[in-house]
């Protein structure tokens, strides 16, 4: 890439071109969402936002000061200023034996910050009993060290990368679209059709809905088809072949409509009972994805009959949040 010879290009930060008020409603909103814990750094490891959702056991046990700096300077990798040593997956323990995801935010090939998702439980919670000598180390007392962390979310480590990569490219889709205004250019690349950001959009939704298959499908204009960009748990010969077009079959419906769907066996639409061709699948939504008011898409959920669950408008709606924040953020 060639070097950027404008010379307040190499003083510009994550505060210049993103307004930290706006950043912190949509880090907190994505926090709320998912359950997690994520923090917002500059390149020096400075807070550039309030801790959104911060742990119980964070926020409220280890309330001493000079105790705090000593346990939670794990929280930050030593590159910024923290005892923490980072891996090659870009994860962290913290002294209380959580794990800490971190992505750099860049623009144009230059980091001008950091997000920060966790702590978080990876897979499963050890037995008990193996957290007492960690809460001595934190000198909790155990019950009240174990009733704050059985709070903390658990989650796989795919999962885990799924949600910050949704932020971070929301982070860096907003970062670039204001550097590319310093520069009086356009952006060309419409950041719904990143597939990075469909993925792992799709992956978050999955999780919090506890979706067993999904995909997301987008509008192409030349054909006004929709065809799948993202999926999981479907067949590639499933994913190449599918098209919809607007106004048939149920994405379709809900495209035209703009309004999430939905469905299960009591369903009481006769068109869209007629339209149910996967008997194997219990309880399905469908949820449009807007930018700027126009349907540019839908993700499709479903979970299986066996599962156990059922989706109904409570968890519809929260998909669409999830939808409308990562939209509303990068428009």
């Amino acid at each position: 890439m060639a070097e950027n010879n404008n010379p307040r290009w190499h003083r510009l930060s994550f505060e210049d071109l993103i307004n930290l008020k706006e950043w912190q409603v949509i880090q907190d909103n994505f926090s709320a969402i998912t359950n997690v814990t994520i923090r917002t750094l500059d390149v020096n490891g400075k807070p550039l936002t309030t801790p959104s959702s911060e742990p119980r056991l964070c926020r409220e046990l280890i309330k001493d000061i000079k105790i705090k700096d000593e346990i939670c300077g794990l929280c930050l990798p030593s590159f910024l200023g923290g005892k923490a040593h980072v891996d090659k997956n870009l994860t962290f323990l913290c002294r209380a034996d959580l794990r800490n995801f971190i992505a750099p935010l860049r623009i144009d090939g230059k980091v001008v910050g950091y997000v920060l998702v966790g702590p978080l439980v990876l897979v499963m919670r050890k037995p008990k009993d193996e957290y007492r000598k960690v809460a001595e180390e934190l000198n909790i007392e155990f019950e009240k060290f174990w009733n704050a962390f059985i709070e903390i979310k658990v989650t796989s480590f795919f999962a885990a990368q799924s949600m910050i990569e949704v932020i971070k490219n929301v982070a860096e889709y907003s970062l670039n679209l204001s550097y590319e205004k310093f520069k009086n250019e356009a952006l060309s690349v419409n950041p719904l059709r990143s597939p990075n950001l469909l993925d792992a959009l799709l992956e978050v939704a999955s999780q919090v809905s506890q979706a067993d298959i999904g995909s997301v499908m987008m509008l192409n204009a030349d054909t006004n088809e929709f065809t799948i960009e993202a999926a999981k748990g479907l067949s590639e010969d499933v994913v190449r072949k599918t098209r919809v077009s607007l106004g048939h079959g149920i994405s379709g419906i809900v495209a035209e409509s703009g309004k999430p769907l939905v469905i299960d066996d009591k369903i009481q639409n006769d068109r869209l009972r007629g339209l149910l061709q996967r008997p194997q699948l219990g309880s399905s939504m469908i949820i449009p994805i807007k930018s700027r008011e126009k349907v540019q898409g839908v993700m499709n959920l479903a979970a299986f009959r066996d599962s156990g669950v059922r989706f109904d408008m409570d968890k519809a709606n929260l998909v669409k949040n999830l939808i409308d924040l990562a939209t509303i953020a990068i428009n």
